[in-house]
């Protein structure tokens, strides 16, 4: 990704990377050394290399993010186009844009995803077959990346009874995933303008919905196993301003075409601008 504006493969993976020994247990405990049951989790990763700002709290935050992301693709011959995104195990989140007789030239897809997921990585994959036979023309993907600035949308878990929550979902954690470094793009189009990483840095919010006291933590999220201890103590104002929610459900936004830009080939373009949410 480092090198080229597309992930120049037909697979979907790293479909074997949730079978690791990754594993996170997150315990928590009052200041009194009691377990805190019914405690809403919330988490995201900490982007590397991209442009921050800082929030109310100092924290670091995104200097830019988007509710829709545009995918751009050059098509250079009529064909059916199928341009869906999948999970990093191989399963489908949804499709983008689906047109059954594409004519030549530049064509746009918009898509917004609001998941209830922390940071995430996925592919988005196009492929292109001829309207008579279904005969593969063309077939690339990029990486995507779902950040949540709303931490709302980013919800994992609740404590149990006994204070803890447990899971060996790697791909709520893409950090400790084999990724490349990702593409920052132009926010008006897919030119290149560097890479950027997700740190192991993981923003954790605690949430009591009944009392409405929230607490946010940072801690360091690794490949292998984690053991999180948290004191459940909050306080006023230790949590980034939020957007209104809006919705949970994964939208796309339809697509758009233009042919006055006449291709020269078939070309898959970074989405752009990246992350979204």
């Amino acid at each position: 990704m480092a090198a080229s504006l597309s992930c120049h493969n037909n697979s979907v993976g790293p479909s074997d990377e949730n079978q690791g020994g990754f594993s996170l247990t997150i315990s928590v405990v009052n200041a009194g050394g009691n377990p805190v049951g019914g405690l809403v989790i919330s988490e995201w990763n900490e982007l590397s290399g991209f442009p921050v700002r800082s929030n109310s709290g100092g924290k670091a935050r995104l200097q830019k993010t988007t509710a829709v992301s545009s995918i751009t693709f050059d098509v250079a011959s009529p064909a059916h186009i199928d341009l869906s995104a999948y999970d990093c195990d191989n399963q489908l989140v949804a499709p983008i844009a689906v047109i059954e007789n594409a004519v030549v030239g530049m064509h746009v897809a918009h898509l917004a995803l609001q998941l209830n997921a922390g940071t995430r990585v996925l592919k988005c994959r196009l492929v292109a077959t001829t309207t008579s036979t279904g005969a593969l023309l063309f077939e690339d993907s990029i990486y995507a990346v779902l950040w949540q600035y709303d931490y709302t949308l980013s919800r994992i878990g609740v404590t149990s009874a006994t204070g803890k929550f447990q899971t060996r979902d790697s791909l709520l954690f893409p950090n400790v995933l084999s990724l490349p470094p990702l593409v920052e793009t132009d926010a008006t189009g897919p030119t290149l303008l560097g890479t950027f990483t997700i740190s192991d840095s993981v923003a954790i919010v605690l949430d009591d919905t009944l009392t409405h006291q929230s607490q946010i933590f940072y801690r360091t999220v690794g490949k292998a196993s984690n053991d999180l201890h948290l004191t459940w103590d909050p306080q006023p104002g230790s949590l980034p301003p939020l957007r209104p929610a809006g919705g949970t459900m994964l939208k796309t936004e339809g697509f758009t075409f233009t042919t006055s830009v006449r291709s020269q080939g078939w070309k898959l373009y970074q989405n752009y601008p990246n992350p979204f949410n």
